[in-house]
């Protein structure tokens, strides 16, 4: 059924390399099981704190300390926070992308944000995102690019409650810190006691 598709994420790493590039025409196609099918313009990966939403504007004032942006993309977050002078390290699991955030300035490892501990990536602490968490919202989507179309993909979204029990067994205490009309939030970890 997807013997012709690329891998899940490579019309996304097209899409920006191509950005990057200064094609500005292409757009990404995102297309989910939740029934949203729309053309995702790339810039949005390449926003400047003044274009962010609210609650990554907040999240990037909490910052303090060395960050680690897991999962780091086109490095909107780390590129906004190294112009506040906040010491963050970019893990990527793409190297394509590491490199696009290396060329961009950024102090980038590649790296999965899967599994990562953040006591072996440099950072205090120890949490340990789990192997296995329950799935209480998945939806599969597919994104495309320039006639590339990926292979179907999981998205997982997390409740605060579920996000509180794991992060407690953990030994972290997780607050909201910010909190949208759409149930979306921001949670602060810290480590307990």
């Amino acid at each position: 059924m997807y013997r012709d598709r690329v891998s899940a994420l490579a019309p996304y790493v097209s899409a920006l390399l191509a950005h990057a590039a200064g094609d500005t025409a292409g757009g990404l196609r995102l297309r989910s099981s939740l029934g949203e099918d729309e053309a995702f313009p790339v810039e949005f990966f390449f926003r400047s704190e003044n274009r962010m939403l609210d609650f990554e504007r907040y999240a990037l004032d909490l910052c303090r300390g060395r960050v680690l942006d897991l999962g780091a993309g086109a490095g909107p977050h780390t590129v906004a926070l190294q112009a506040k002078k906040r010491s963050v390290v970019a893990l990527e699991g793409s190297p394509t992308l590491a490199r696009l955030l290396k060329a961009r300035g950024a102090d980038a490892r590649r790296r999965s944000a899967f599994g990562v501990s953040t006591a072996s990536s440099g950072t205090p602490g120890g949490f340990r995102l789990p192997g296995r968490i329950p799935r209480p919202g998945v939806d599969r989507t597919e994104l495309s690019h320039a006639g590339r179309v990926g292979r179907p993909f999981r998205e997982l979204y997390v409740d605060l409650e579920t996000l509180a029990r794991h992060a407690a067994a953990a030994g972290w205490r997780c607050e909201v810190a910010f909190e949208a009309e759409d149930a979306a939030y921001l949670a602060r970890l810290t480590k307990s006691g």
